[in-house]
């Protein structure tokens, strides 16, 4: 059985996704997902996750009420039941995001690519 509990990200998770060169030590082959564990579930309100890349990320049921996504990448992100409440992604990259289900209830989309 899966477990539902919203999960708490350790340190050295909170570090990666709060660094904005998130994919610096990256290959060119490589892709976010390749460095980031799956987030089912995790609860990252309120983060400065500012122009940070979660491309093609599994966000599923994420905890991201107010946390500052903009100018995030957030292409072919799955975002399913994410709680994005209050987030600000203005001017992020939301193409091809995967949005069902998401709360976006006061969410700021100034400038987003929603395409």
């Amino acid at each position: 059985m899966i477990s539902q509990a919203i999960r708490q990200p350790s340190s050295e998770l909170l570090a990666a996704l709060k660094s904005r060169q998130l994919l610096a030590d990256l290959s060119k082959n490589s892709s976010p997902q390749a460095l980031l564990p799956d987030l089912y579930r995790y609860d990252l309100h309120e983060l400065d996750l500012q122009n940070v890349d979660l491309s093609q990320v599994s966000l599923i049921g994420v905890n991201l009420r107010g946390a500052n996504l903009s100018g995030a990448n957030l292409t072919q992100a799955d975002l399913r039941g994410a709680d994005l409440t209050g987030a600000d992604l203005r001017h992020a990259n939301l193409q091809d995001a995967y949005l069902f289900r998401a709360n976006l209830e006061q969410v700021d989309l100034s400038g987003a690519n929603l395409d």
